[in-house]
């Protein structure tokens, strides 16, 4: 038999850490869900076991995997750009690792993002700045898109009767704030003027020693960005 090569031993590496790590997310998400079902109290479980059916139930996960097939091609695609060819399904499951972080935060689509950058970089050696470009690139087009949908929803709220007019108001002052972050992350992204940058400028980060070079990295992702929009 033939001795085992660096890649093989570094692949079976790579194997047992990946194996570990799914051992240990399933652990947790495990204790998270027991903790859940101990809080909501015996009648909330038996509640719920007696009203579930099991049609609409798989009907909700397919549904559920099919939206989150396309999110997932949105991701694949914004990396294809960047001529990062990443296998489809190891994607995906890298996508769902950062949204079931993204659950369990205080902001439910915000937070796993530093956990998909991590493991572009881990699992395929990719450049933590073009990871970082295109996770970043990936909740803009998400966000984009719930603005979009936001706004018509706004339409039809004006129009519904029997809505309460301060109701309407809030919304659209919600719509409206999202819309303007969004517009001037683009303006100043095509116009190379950065908004990461100017944050980390405007709060003096750079006189924290440990973040001294972070600018440059930030710069460096906001022209990744701007070549994104360009070409």
């Amino acid at each position: 038999a033939k001795p085992p090569t660096i890649i093989t031993i570094e692949s079976r590496i790579k194997m047992k850490k990946g194996a570990i790590n799914l051992i240990i997310s399933i652990i947790i998400g495990s204790l998270v869900f027991a903790y859940l079902f101990y809080r909501s109290g015996p009648q909330a479980v038996s509640l719920i076991f007696k009203n579930l059916n099991l049609f609409y139930l798989g009907l909700f996960f397919i549904t559920a995997f099919f939206t989150f097939v396309l999110i997932n091609l949105r991701g694949y695609i914004i990396l294809r750009v960047y001529k990062k060819n990443i296998p489809f399904w190891k994607l995906f499951g890298q996508m769902l690792a950062g949204y079931a972080i993204s659950y369990v935060t205080p902001i439910s689509r915000v937070g796993g993002e530093p956990m998909r950058v991590y493991m572009l970089k881990k699992e395929f050696n990719m450049n933590a700045k073009t990871a970082s470009a295109g996770v970043i690139m990936d909740r803009f087009v998400e966000f984009s898109g719930v603005m979009l949908f936001g706004i018509l929803g706004i339409i039809f709220l004006i129009y519904l009767p029997g809505v309460p007019f301060s109701l309407k108001v809030l919304m659209s002052l919600f719509v409206g704030i999202l819309f303007s972050i969004l517009s001037v992350f683009y303006y100043r992204t095509v116009t190379r003027a950065g908004s990461f940058s100017s944050i980390f400028n405007f709060l003096r980060l750079y006189k924290i020693p440990k973040l001294k070079n972070l600018k440059s990295t930030l710069r460096e992702i906001e022209i990744k960005l701007h070549d994104f929009f360009i070409n």
